[in-house]
């Protein structure tokens, strides 16, 4: 409910303006920080409704519904700005909760092969979880390696997936 009060800046950001990229720069400005401003906006939209959907457990077609949202939330992100990683992220980590995990892998992998993506914790445990849900165990172990390598003292929701990957490789003691 509170997405659609911003249906008319997305709508903005979609029209053409003689004078800047778009109506939403020629009335607020084509500053970097007001297409931050509006990613993040989209993005924190667009997670809610993954979110909505994940905890969707009666209702498939409810469930659909909130994820198509999020698709779109996410797609109006990537117009707004292509280089920026959070609807990247978001769109694969919405393909990891809808269980299309080799869909989310793909889209991790790109993320991840951009610059700088390798030092962000959140692609690396987004990429490792990916890699676990392919039954890409040792990939997964690597990956959540790297993010210890990133945070020496990661909290348990990091170090039991790491356990749970050398369960299943067998290495109990690691575990």
């Amino acid at each position: 409910q509170c997405a659609a009060l911003l249906d008319p800046i997305v709508a903005l950001s979609a029209q053409p303006s003689a004078i800047a990229e778009n109506a939403l720069y020629e009335q607020f400005g084509n500053e970097q920080h007001v297409k931050r401003g509006l990613v993040a906006i989209l993005n924190a939209i667009a997670a809610a409704h993954v979110e909505a959907g994940k905890r969707e457990t009666t209702d498939a077609a409810k469930r659909r519904a909130e994820f198509d949202l999020a698709r779109r939330y996410y797609d109006q992100s990537q117009r707004v700005d292509v280089q920026d990683n959070g609807w990247a992220v978001g769109g694969a980590l919405l393909h990891l909760v809808r269980g299309d995990h080799g869909r989310a892998y793909a889209d991790f992998k790109l993320v991840f092969d951009r610059s700088g993506a390798a030092k962000s914790i959140p692609v690396l445990l987004g990429f490792a979880s990916a890699k676990y849900a392919a039954h890409d165990h040792a990939g997964a172990v690597d990956t959540y390696l790297d993010v210890f390598r990133l945070n020496g003292a990661p909290p348990a929701a990091v170090r039991v997936p790491l356990a749970l990957c050398c369960a299943k490789l067998g290495s109990l003691e690691l575990a």
